[in-house]
């Protein structure tokens, strides 16, 4: 019997042992956690300061950066546009240096 209460009182100090160090276990990893995200956003720009976005502030930030790639997109279109007027340009350059005589004019 004496050996039953021996090993129920080793039981009691290990278990107390074990949420202790479960506690410390949490505890590190929540530094840890806070930690990585400091890390993350001194990472990203030391002049903004960081903050984590709720989902009303990520939704406009995201909807904004759609609308300015949107310009961008349609600025780049735009300037990638075929004109007519380079392809004729294009051609009496290649004429011109084909046939360097069309160019002069006769002397009259």
């Amino acid at each position: 019997m004496e050996q039953i209460d021996e090993i129920k009182e080793i039981l009691i100090k290990y278990s107390t042992a074990e949420e202790l160090l479960d506690k410390k276990l949490q505890e590190i990893k929540q530094e840890e956690l806070k930690s990585k995200i400091n890390d993350d956003c001194s990472d990203k720009s030391s002049q903004e300061p960081c903050k984590l976005l709720n989902l009303e502030e990520a939704k406009l930030r995201n909807s904004n950066l759609i609308k300015s790639l949107e310009i961008s997109k349609a600025r780049l279109r735009s300037r990638s546009t075929f004109s007519p007027v380079e392809q004729i340009l294009q051609q009496a350059i290649h004429n011109y240096r084909k046939k360097p005589a069309l160019s002069q004019l006769p002397s009259s």
